[in-house]
């Protein structure tokens, strides 16, 4: 969602064709993941994408450009349930999680 709506705010550079752009990157992920990935989430504000992966109360924090693990947060403190989703909150500095729990 952030590149198609940060390319349609672009106003008159906007076209179809900017939106069907893409390349595939020869950065590969040689970390190991214990469950399937569910989710990424790329964080502008802190330049990292959050892997979500299934079944699993924590996430990893890449770095975009080498794809190198920034940070592994542990959920065990966090959730009950499985991480749905985030997003990082400007105002306090801080990632939120939504977990299958009902909690953030």
């Amino acid at each position: 969602n952030y590149l198609i709506e940060h390319s349609i705010a672009g106003g008159d550079s906007f076209t179809v064709d900017s939106i069907k752009n893409y390349k595939q990157s020869s950065i590969n992920d040689v970390s190991k993941h214990e469950q399937p990935v569910e989710k990424l989430v790329f964080l502008h504000q802190i330049d990292a994408v959050a892997c979500i992966s299934a079944k699993t109360r924590g996430f990893r924090l890449y770095d975009p450009a080498s794809c190198t693990v920034r940070q592994e947060v542990s959920g065990q403190r966090a959730h009950r349930g499985s991480i749905i989703n985030c997003c990082y909150l400007d105002g306090w500095n801080q990632l939120a999680t939504a977990g299958a729990d009902m909690n953030i």
